[in-house]
């Protein structure tokens, strides 16, 4: 018996009726998955519960003080801000140059509110006074001074012929070497021979 595939004149109302309540059953469970169940009391709730939380006593309660206290001050920061500080916190930068004052990020910090920066060998940021651990952290300092939230401060380093950290910490080894011993090197040489390969 072979099998052919209908035709469109061969889809009845039934099936898409069908396909429609099943995408609605879907969508229903996938709401239901995402609701907040913490303030509701639940009917098959049990004193078996209770007595499992009150078992780990203050164990606990510290760490959800500390959680709540959290997000409390996350939620009032969040109210608190324009929306053009909100669509700010989504981008993160690259800049040119080494001195924070003499760059664009001050006015990219303070006035338009970007969550982060991230730092370019190739856009000179880590020459002369950022060629430095302390000198990058002054900057970061100073970054920071001009940002109501804390900065995501970021780079591409990936180690090997990548390593765009050599001017504050050296040379780092590649990924490759980093491998714990239990995995197999074989994929390693297959992509070194296509790298060289690719190279030619």
């Amino acid at each position: 018996m072979q099998n052919y595939p209908l035709k469109r004149t061969q889809l009845t109302h039934q099936h898409i009726l069908k396909s429609f309540l099943a995408c609605i059953c879907c969508l229903f469970l996938f709401l239901t998955s995402c609701a907040d169940t913490t303030t509701g009391n639940s009917p098959n709730t049990s004193s078996q519960g209770s007595q499992t939380t009150a078992s780990k006593g203050n164990e606990n309660s510290y760490e959800s003080t500390l959680e709540a206290q959290r997000l409390s001050k996350v939620k009032a920061l969040i109210s608190g801000m324009s929306l053009d500080e909100k669509i700010g916190q989504l981008i993160i930068v690259e800049y040119f140059g080494s001195d924070y004052a003499n760059t664009a990020l001050p006015y990219m910090v303070g006035q338009q509110h970007v969550g982060g920066y991230l730092y370019q060998q190739i856009n000179h940021n880590f020459e002369y006074p950022s060629n430095t651990i302390d000198g990058a952290k002054q900057f970061a300092d100073a970054a920071n001074k001009d940002a109501k939230i804390p900065l995501l401060i970021a780079i591409d380093q990936e180690g090997g012929v990548v390593n765009k950290l050599s001017t504050l910490f050296g040379d780092a080894p590649p990924p490759r070497t980093w491998q714990p011993p239990e995995i197999p090197t074989k994929p390693w040489r297959r992509d070194r021979k296509m790298l060289t390969t690719c190279n030619r």
